[in-house]
């Protein structure tokens, strides 16, 4: 039963005389076991003579996962694919029973040990170095000595042994399942382990996200829809009424407006009612509908539960901001449920109650009809009633201000890269897992890995905001955001009133800057071969929607946060923003220049001070080494 001489004809007549065994199919089911069998290694390419191989060894995750999208292509039942996914599972567990007793019987190494070994060997330096044992386990996240007693032989033992294998197929660049499937799951402890967060903030958001209370937009009234337009509408209006105008200030200061983006074709203009204006999208709104939504669905919330126990139809409406016992009580509630945290998520809700109460151009203040739902009916009363309001806002506000703290650390998830000397060769790293990692079944799931690999590639280059990102074009006439220089480069060229700092940095200048050489190889094959697989031709988007629709991607930041989940080692996976910390804490760390970091971001150097660069107490040691070196020499 050696593993190089284990054929599909071999593996049957073993499987007929183990029939009826513990986690083995019965001898009255054995021949759909055996068709799933044949069937899946003619399609991967095998003869019944030929070796298994590694094909229900580390190489079946990979294999089953293309085997699927086949069948998936062929219109197969979704019952029959889930038949053929359970049966090839006992001829994997055989496979794996095999080789452990091959091996126990030569004298040879264990499946785990000889997997691991081979995985060493291929793990080389561009130079073609082997890699230590030591720098990977340093690099995976596992304990040396773990490691090397693995690679050894020696049985795994412990309640993190799941733990540790998953991070080492992350590494390697394996899909789940590979290494971890080698060993015994009977005998495994804690097989159900996960590799849980150590992040404090998302332990706190995943226990969180478990009691959903928010309102659905789906279950707004068309009263309530009716008012939130009224508030997009008056806050993205460039001109308000003369009676407005004549009863602010002068020295009131400019009215602060939400911004609305363009869509960058007719195609792409949405009716969403949440977060837009005649067909334009209106960031600002979406994020003000989540506290919005967060608000009202506590005030449906039962009672027992820890909320308002209003009836659900009734309590949807702005004028509710105006409640003040009702609103402390939330806010009291929304801490106590995050663990005492004071957000900033607080001060953004007293913000924008403050903003609807506002005496001039607030916009419950400007709709006193709407005050006959808390029992308000004169425009007096309800003045009064909106100037109390704003006074407790201002007061809480105050109260609150040395007690606001962020509740997360924006650097966290990625520290693990920030710390590197150079933060960038922990990118270069993860692309070359991918690489590794190719689809080689064709069609739609190698398109997807393409898409992937580019998406990684072009934000280590072009480090842009999510939102410009899914909004990338690209035409076959050179007219999109993605274009071709003269001498055939490529350059991303965004509008300046596009970007989010466009009143900002980006003020006076268009974004405009060169894609790096490396990536435009694998930017042309993904325009050539892959992109046409995934969407519809009519989109002029770069990264098209899957399920076909001319609208941005709004999946993207999911797709990255599994990308970067599974190739950079030492991280739980982050989404595309942190790309532009990383690359501007490899400019700072590698150039020590501020200039040289807003500008690869399009941002203010304050902005990047403040906001992107990222230093440890060796970082400094490490300048006064290069700085003073020879004087530290002579002491």
């Amino acid at each position: 039963m050696a593993m190089t001489c284990l054929t599909m004809t071999t593996l049957i007549e073993v499987m007929r005389e183990r029939a009826g065994q513990p986690g083995l199919p019965t001898p009255a089911s054995l021949p759909n076991y055996e068709t799933a069998l044949r069937h899946f290694a003619e399609e991967r390419g095998l003869k019944p003579d030929d070796s298994i191989g590694g094909l229900l060894r580390l190489g079946y995750p990979k294999a089953l996962e293309a085997h699927t999208a086949a069948l998936s292509a062929r219109k197969v039942d979704l019952r029959v694919i889930a038949n053929r996914r359970s049966a090839l599972k006992a001829w994997r567990k055989l496979v794996n029973a095999l080789d452990r007793e091959s091996a126990a019987m030569a004298g040879a190494k264990a499946p785990l040990s000889a997997a691991l070994t081979r995985l060493m060997e291929e793990c080389r330096t561009p130079g073609g170095e082997q890699i230590s044992i030591r720098a990977i386990a340093l690099q995976a996240g596992v304990p040396i000595a773990t490691l090397r007693r693995w690679i050894a032989g020696v049985h795994p033992k412990g309640r993190h042994v799941v733990m540790y294998t998953k991070r080492l197929e992350r590494f390697f660049g394996l899909a789940p399942g590979a290494i971890l499937d080698t060993l015994d799951g009977e005998s495994l402890p804690g097989r159900n382990e996960t590799d849980t967060p150590r992040n404090e903030y998302r332990r706190r958001l995943a226990r969180m996200s478990r009691d959903r209370y928010f309102l659905k937009p789906s279950d707004a009234t068309a009263e309530f829809r009716a008012e939130w337009t009224g508030l997009i509408q008056m806050k993205t209006q460039l001109f308000l009424g003369a009676d407005v105008w004549s009863a602010v200030p002068v020295q009131a200061g400019a009215r602060k407006m939400w911004v609305l983006h363009a869509p960058n074709s007719a195609r792409g203009a949405t009716d969403d009612w949440v977060d837009s204006r005649n067909g334009c999208r209106c960031p600002t709104a979406g994020l003000a509908f989540q506290y919005v939504s967060g608000y009202l669905g506590w005030l449906a919330r039962a009672a027992e539960r820890g909320g308002a126990g209003m009836e659900a139809a009734a309590c949807q409406s702005l004028c509710f901001f105006t409640d003040v016992p009702r609103l402390s009580q939330y806010l009291e509630w929304r801490i106590a449920r995050a663990d005492g945290v004071i957000s900033g998520a607080i001060r953004t809700i007293l913000q924008f109650a403050a903003m609807l109460v506002h005496p001039h151009t607030g916009f419950l203040r400007r709709n006193p009809a709407l005050g006959q739902k808390m029992g308000i009916t004169s425009e007096e009363a309800w003045a009064r009633h909106c100037d109390a309001a704003l006074q407790w806002v201002r007061n809480s506000k105050k109260a609150i201000a040395p007690k606001v703290r962020m509740s997360r650390d924006s650097f966290e998830p990625i520290r693990s890269i920030l710390e590197l000397k150079n933060p960038m060769s922990a990118v270069a790293d993860a692309v070359q897992r991918m690489r590794a990692a190719r689809v080689l079944t064709g069609g739609e799931a190698e398109a997807k890995w393409g898409r992937d690999l580019l998406l990684l590639m072009l934000l280590a280059s072009n480090p842009l905001r999510a939102r410009n990102v899914k909004e990338l074009t690209w035409r076959a006439d050179n007219s999109g955001d993605l274009r071709q220089d003269a001498d055939g480069g490529w350059r991303v060229v965004i509008a300046r009133h596009r970007l989010k700092n466009a009143n900002g940095a980006a003020r006076d200048a268009d974004y405009n800057c060169r894609v790096q050489p490396a990536v435009w190889p694998h930017l042309e094959r993904y325009l050539r071969e892959y992109r046409p697989l995934l969407g519809s031709a009519a989109t002029d988007y770069l990264f098209v929607c899957p399920s076909g629709k001319n609208r941005p991607w709004r999946g993207l930041n999911r797709c990255f946060m599994r990308i970067t989940r599974r190739f950079f080692v030492g991280t739980e996976g982050f989404g595309p923003h942190a790309m532009r910390h990383i690359v501007a804490t490899a400019i700072l760390k590698l150039s020590g220049s501020i200039i040289r970091a807003a500008k690869a971001l399009h941002d203010r150097p304050e902005t990047v001070q403040k906001h992107y660069g990222f230093f440890l107490n060796d970082d400094v040691a490490e300048w006064m080494t290069d700085a003073f070196g020879s004087d530290f020499n002579r002491f």
